[in-house]
């Protein structure tokens, strides 16, 4: 799902089928929300932008949503060709989609507006969208609920200097996010249309857990050779079951 924004975009497709194993998913009430407020999805056109392997698009398409879907990575495009079939699959990075105006109903990313470059994101997606359309980005945010298992993940990383995972700083990630809510208010091709919220708890496996760490963008920055370490020090720490508490931001906007 990289778009160039951020190196590590770019690096989630050389363990794409980890990635569709490990990462979450979302959660139902979200996609009832998006029907109950915006459009229903049986039947509408809808683009997902950086569909990555396909997390989202699978509930999308199971609510009768004609889903195309933009992932420039070929790795993760081809997990998500073997795993749903899609109207159109475009391999290529969402600023360089060239397509008909008005083509869509709904556009969707999952986990992936951060890596768009927003200017010129929002301005395609005022092109994509029929009249009356709408916009949607969401993003799941996680937290370590096990203090003392933050503490030893926070030590790992510390003694190699490095950036700590995302996991343990949701806020870095809810900056982000603040400031494409603040992009999108003053977009003048769109209208905001609602931000919502979702929580819920996910319990993990010790193993499961290592394998979603794995996934993240700041694990695979590391050197290849550090990651089994790290990661192999952490799982020596983890308890049999770790709690993670997502909690799940939706932003929305209509094109007038």
């Amino acid at each position: 799902m990289g778009y160039g924004v951020d190196g590590r975009a770019t690096g989630f497709g050389e363990i794409a089928r980890a990635y569709d194993r490990a990462r979450p998913g979302y959660p139902a009430a979200l996609f009832d929300r998006i029907e109950s407020e915006l459009l229903a999805l049986a039947g509408a056109r809808v683009l997902e932008v950086g569909s990555g392997t396909g997390i989202a698009t699978a509930e999308l398409l199971r609510r009768g949503a004609v889903v195309a879907a933009v992932e420039p990575d070929p790795r993760m495009a081809a997990v998500l060709r073997g795993k749903v079939s899609l109207a159109q699959v475009y391999d290529l990075r969402f600023e360089q989609l060239l397509l008909p105006r008005s083509s869509f109903d709904l556009v969707v990313a999952a986990q992936s507006w951060h890596w768009v470059r927003q200017r010129d994101g929002l301005r395609k997606v005022s092109l994509l969208l029929r009249e009356g359309g709408f916009f949607v980005a969401f993003w799941n945010l996680g937290s370590v609920c096990d203090t003392r298992l933050s503490a030893s993940i926070l030590e790992a990383f510390s003694r190699i200097k490095r950036e700590i995972p995302v996991l343990l700083r949701p806020r870095d990630l809810r900056k982000r996010i603040g400031s494409i809510e603040r992009s999108l208010a003053l977009a003048s091709e769109l209208l905001p249309a609602g931000r919502f919220e979702f929580t819920e708890v996910v319990n993990y496996s010790r193993e499961a857990f290592i394998d979603l760490l794995g996934t993240m963008s700041d694990v695979l920055a590391l050197a290849p050779g550090l990651r089994p370490g790290v990661l192999a020090e952490i799982g020596s720490a983890a308890p049999v079951e770790v709690a993670v508490e997502y909690r799940t931001v939706m932003l929305c906007a209509a094109r007038g």
